[in-house]
């Protein structure tokens, strides 16, 4: 039987990580991440549907989010689409100075409005692993 649902690499206050089956589920894990307890931190997920015979995720997806601004930024990778990371696309004037989360560096303009990070991650619970289709993205 197939394991189903989004592991998130993300602790709580029992210091464990989530697993993320429902639109709640993501709600709850971004506005944690508002409290700003976890500020410069990015999740990391993966789904549960799409792993390795070996068990181990075939695909990356972070989330950084920036309490203060109320933004966040996205990356993803799959290695079936080649070798590139591609990042969440907002203000394109933000120019090329990174931000970042957990120690990676991200483009400036992958900085999205937090509304828009939720929706990209219930969609990615959602449609099993799949990078979302409701955000740009930009390979790098």
């Amino acid at each position: 039987m197939k394991n189903k649902g989004t592991i998130a690499e993300f602790y709580d206050a029992r210091g464990e990580s989530r697993t993320l089956l429902t639109a709640r589920d993501v709600d709850d894990m971004i506005d944690v991440m508002l409290e700003g307890k976890l500020l410069g931190f990015a999740a990391q997920l993966y789904s549960l549907e799409r792993c390795t015979p070996a068990g181990d995720p075939d695909h990356t997806f972070h989330v950084g989010v920036d309490p203060s601004e109320r933004t966040g930024s996205l990356m993803s990778a799959d290695p079936r689409e080649g070798d590139d990371h591609y990042y969440s696309v907002g203000d394109v004037t933000l120019g090329q100075a990174p931000v970042y989360y957990s120690g990676e560096e991200y483009p400036a303009f992958s900085k999205i409005p937090v509304e828009e990070i939720r929706q990209a991650v219930k969609e990615f619970v959602e449609s099993a692993g799949m990078r979302p289709t409701c955000i740009g993205w930009e390979t790098r």
